[in-house]
């Protein structure tokens, strides 16, 4: 199914490294810039975050614990 049938994609934790190489995160930067709404959670987050061209950052621990407070 194409992703320009949806307009939001909710990634839920779990393992994407062999799901989305290379080429689907292309499509789906694409799919996000032509409007598309994401939502990654926990381990889809991390996944995601450091990929380029996806203005997504991992927290360092000294970051995560000063949010807490």
């Amino acid at each position: 199914v194409p992703l320009s049938e949806f307009d939001m994609l909710i990634l839920p934790a779990g393992s994407y490294n062999t799901l989305l190489n290379d080429r689907a995160v292309n499509s789906l930067k694409d799919w996000v810039r032509a409007g598309g709404k994401l939502i990654a959670l926990e381990s889809a987050a991390s996944f995601l975050a450091g990929k380029p061209d996806i203005a997504l950052t991992r927290r360092k621990p000294a970051q995560a614990a000063a949010a807490k407070d």
